[in-house]
This record gives structure tokens, sequence and C-alpha cells, in this order.
């Protein structure tokens, strides 16, 4: 339960990249604490504190943004454990087991250390909580789970008797739409554009007309 509480506070604050860059930062002390021989959990609150720190101090001093700050630090960390792991301590399989552990391996006192440290952090939460805001993003997708790429359908003319081709149907003059990408905008989003570019400017189209007609906004006045 404060776990899920804890994961609510961090995606409303923006800190999903800082929650995640913490706990890879922690990879130098978990060296450390292996070469050494003292306990993992101090080295990585150790190195989690230390990064804490460090991202502070370069987003106060550069004026440089969290995500970027926290980015340089993540670097540095990760390129100080390979140093430490490959040069210095000449690491073993220990640090696989200590990096991504087992949930057959947790014991009584791993238990005891994830609840104090669930409880210090879901009494933040309640102490920062009347003061939360932010923002949440939702990804739009369409009942056929495809894009809508092409120029808007006027849907209070007249429409045509076929109703097999959502080219034929009555457009908004000047209106084009590119939307409803989903989770896959990152591969669809560049070829989709270049359909809309095609059409505003009257170009040769980039895809065949039954991808553009499977794109098409119009498509769902037909059905």
């Amino acid at each position: 339960m404060a776990a899920g509480l804890i994961g609510t506070w961090v995606v409303l604050r923006g800190l999903s990249f800082y929650s995640h860059a913490i706990g890879t930062a922690a990879f130098p002390g978990l060296v450390l604490a292996d070469g050494l021989g003292f306990p993992a959990a101090l080295g990585a609150f150790g190195m989690a504190a230390v990064f804490t720190g460090l991202s502070s101090l370069i987003g106060r001093s550069a004026r440089t943004a969290t995500d970027s700050a926290t980015a340089l630090v993540l670097v540095a960390c990760l390129a100080a454990g390979v140093i430490l792991a490959s040069d210095v301590f000449n690491s073993g399989a220990n640090i696989d087991t200590l990096l991504f552990g087992s949930l057959l391996a947790i014991g009584t006192n791993d238990l005891l250390l994830a609840g104090a440290a669930a409880l210090v952090g879901g009494r933040n939460l309640l102490r920062d909580g009347a003061s939360i805001d932010g923002r949440v993003g939702w990804r739009v997708v369409t009942r056929d789970r495809l894009p809508m790429a092409g120029r808007a359908p006027d849907l209070l003319a007249p429409m045509s008797a076929r109703r097999d081709a959502p080219r034929l149907v009555p457009r908004r003059e000047g209106l084009y739409l590119l939307c409803a990408l989903g989770s896959r905008g990152i591969t669809s989003a560049g070829l989709a554009a270049r359909l809309v570019a095609a059409q505003a400017c009257a170009a040769p189209w980039p895809v065949e007309a039954d991808l553009a007609d499977a794109l098409d906004p119009a498509r769902f006045a037909l059905r």
C-alpha cells in the first residue's frame, strides 16, 4: 500500500526518471560494499545520498534542467561503478546478485528495511499531500487502434451514396488531423506527418491509397 502511494506521488511530481536513476546510481555503492565487505544496503543508501546531492548541486549552480542534471550524474555514477568493478575490485558474479537480486533470496531483514523505507516515504507523502499538484497525460486511441491522419471530414455536409471509400466523404476546408497515435507514435508519426503534408500541398502521397484510407479520419463517418 505504501509503495502504491509513493508511486502515485512520484508520477504527480514528475520524478519518474529521477526515481529510476537514483536506484541505478546505487551501482558504485554496491560495488564498494562487495569489495570492502560492508552491508549492501549501506552502500546503496549512501550512493543515493551522493547522487541526490550532486544532482541538486549541478541543477542549482549551472541552472541546468532537472532531467539534464539527473542524466549527467547518472552517467558519472555508472562510469564510476564500471571502473570500480572492473579495474579496482575485479568484482565477480556477486555484483549481478546485488544489482538484480532474487525474490527467493529475500530475508526478514530485507522486508524490514523495505517496510521502513516505505513508511518514511509514506509519511512524507501524507505530510506534503495537500500541496501535490501535477498533470496527467492520456494517450488517445481510436476504436480500430489506428491513427487518424488526413483532412478532417465535414460531418454536416451531405454524404456520398457510396459507403466504401472514405476519400469520397466531404471535407472541412483547410483542416487536417494527425492524432490518436496511441503508444506507437514514435514509429508512425513521421510517415503520418508526411502524408498530411502531402495532402495539404497537393503533392504525391508517400503511402498507398489503401493505407491512406485506413488512416483517414473520415473512415468513422462511414461506419
